[in-house]
């Protein structure tokens, strides 16, 4: 009766999981590899061919410039891998392009002497915030990075930060741990005491800057959200550090437009962090070169937008086509250009996280 009672329970949760797919019944993740034919600049028709173990998808000819995707489920156990082949002209290339354990939607870009993994979607759970962020080619190597010299010197705080941001929805909107592990060296390399955050989510930079500015250093924060702020807010006070933070629940323009009518408070800021709405990027910037000090630095997270800044409008892909995210693209595209012109600046752009770029004021 007891075995009879396991195998009932069995049974009920493996019911419980399987969903409708496609017409048919799956218990599995479905996976999407899209594949781009960058070939010599897409000027070769390629010939793709995948399969696995199980199942061959076939040959496909994607043109010049064009992509050809498809997808599968999981194997129930174990790992289910696609090796594809690629042939154009003379050349070349077998590889094993799908680890279902790292990619949940993989785009890669076929090039004459290499295929290149540019985006990826990830499903580990435990570090989805992280990973998802770094634009490395390869996900172990960016594993490796965190838990060599990211994740052992990482506080504590900050940890349970990351923890309780994981089963949020916006999760991936965190910022990567080794993203940060560089700002928190910015911070005590320019010894901050007087900081502006514009955009905290949960918090994680936040407190970052709150445990390394010193104890009589001040934060403004900035965010027109203060229930995502309310997430991290009970960790934040438990580290000691929530009296060096000003947290303003608002659009960020009016607070920064509000600071500069004091004279006092132009030249006055050590460091500024921005990971908000990155249409007023350009704006922020323009206010931020007045609020810090001659040698002050200001960062901007997402500067790479997923890689895309570097991909062509036709070939970006669906999920960065809606017209917020591709007007917030557009915005990234316009500040990088501005920021390279920007004689006021030393200026650094780092392919850390989803890309950070660090601006010291020179004059």
């Amino acid at each position: 009766m007891k075995n009879l009672k396991e195998i009932m329970l069995l049974v009920t949760l493996l019911a419980a999981t399987v969903r409708q797919s496609n017409g048919g019944l799956n218990i599995t993740p479905k996976r999407v590899v899209v594949i781009t034919n960058n070939t010599s600049e897409g000027r070769f028709d390629l010939t793709v061919h995948c399969k696995s173990k199980d199942d061959d998808v076939g040959e496909h000819v994607p043109s010049p410039n064009q992509s050809y995707s498809f997808s599968f489920h999981d194997k129930l156990f174990g790992q289910t891998l696609f090796n594809c082949s690629f042939k154009w002209n003379n050349g070349g290339l077998h590889i094993y392009i799908q680890d279902v354990t790292k990619c949940s939607t993989c785009y890669w870009s076929i090039l004459e002497s290499v295929a290149c993994l540019r985006w990826r979607a990830m499903t580990d759970k435990a570090n989805q915030a992280a990973s998802s962020k770094g634009l490395l080619q390869s996900e172990d190597l960016y594993r490796y990075i965190l838990e060599t010299s990211v994740y052992p010197r990482e506080p504590e705080p900050l940890k349970k930060i990351r923890d309780v941001t994981a089963d949020h929805p916006w999760a991936m909107m965190g910022t990567a741990p080794d993203a940060g592990q560089l700002m928190a060296m910015l911070l005590r390399l320019v010894n901050a005491k007087k900081t502006i955050e514009i955009g905290v989510f949960t918090g994680y930079s936040l407190l970052l800057t709150a445990l390394t500015i010193p104890e009589d250093g001040q934060i403004t924060a900035i965010d027109v959200n203060r229930e995502t702020y309310e997430i991290g807010l009970p960790i934040i006070k438990k580290a000691g550090v929530d009296h060096k933070i000003n947290f303003i629940e608002s659009e960020a323009l009016s607070v920064l437009d509000q600071l500069l009518k004091d004279s006092e408070n132009e030249g006055s800021f050590d460091y500024a962090f921005v990971d908000a709405d990155e249409d007023n990027y350009c704006n922020y910037h323009e206010r931020l070169m007045k609020l810090l000090k001659v040698g002050g630095i200001a960062v901007y997270d997402n500067t790479l937008w997923g890689g895309t800044v570097a991909v062509p409008e036709e070939q970006v892909p669906d999920h960065f086509r809606g017209s917020s995210s591709s007007s917030s693209r557009q915005a990234i595209l316009d500040l990088n250009r501005s920021l390279a012109d920007d004689p006021r600046v030393q200026l650094s752009h780092v392919s850390l996280g989803d890309g950070i770029t660090i601006c010291r004021r020179i004059f």
